[in-house]
């Protein structure tokens, strides 16, 4: 949203799931269009970011985290998602949630 704004890896508050991603059950006609061998479940992960300003917030009440501002990348939207996930992991460790270490 709007200009570029850099996050210093110790203002990362929290590191969870994004929830606002649809399922694989919710995508059959997507499955369907590119090919269950091709398709790819969408993934995401959310950064809780308190300095971040007011816009950031909108997104966190969707997402269940009661107005903090917050950031989120997805396979979607990002070409190489995986190591961006895995960079995130590696230098906001401190942030990280129960969710994410459940699924290592």
């Amino acid at each position: 949203m709007g200009r570029e704004r850099k996050i210093a890896w110790d203002d990362i508050q929290g590191v969870s799931d994004y929830p606002l991603l649809p399922q694989a059950n919710q995508e059959i006609l997507k499955q369907y269009m590119i090919g269950r061998k091709k398709y790819r479940a969408a993934e995401g992960i959310m950064l809780i970011v308190p300095s971040l300003p007011f816009a950031y917030k909108v997104a966190s009440f969707l997402a269940g985290e009661k107005g903090a501002p917050i950031v989120a990348f997805t396979n979607r939207t990002h070409q190489d998602y995986d190591t961006l996930s895995k960079r995130i992991l590696h230098h906001a460790a401190h942030a990280v949630r129960e969710i994410l270490l459940a699924e290592e």
